[in-house]
């Protein structure tokens, strides 16, 4: 995967609290499965915590300029 074709993806999931990282992929599924790789290797040592507010893993696309 070249860097000129990946796209930069906030991933998350909930457990109790709301975790999310920021990936570099080609898609939502390449970001989810790459996140999910991320946490099985290093638990939440990737991620922020903060409020539950969704229920699975997810991935949003983040706009070019948007701060994270």
């Amino acid at each position: 995967m070249s860097p000129a074709a990946s796209r930069r993806y906030r991933v998350s999931f909930v457990d109790w609290e709301v975790h999310e990282t920021i990936v570099l992929a080609d898609d939502k599924q390449a970001a989810i499965a790459k996140a999910v790789a991320m946490y099985t290797l290093n638990g939440l040592a990737d991620f922020t915590t903060g409020a539950a507010e969704t229920v699975d893993w997810k991935a949003e696309l983040i706009k070019e300029g948007a701060r994270s």
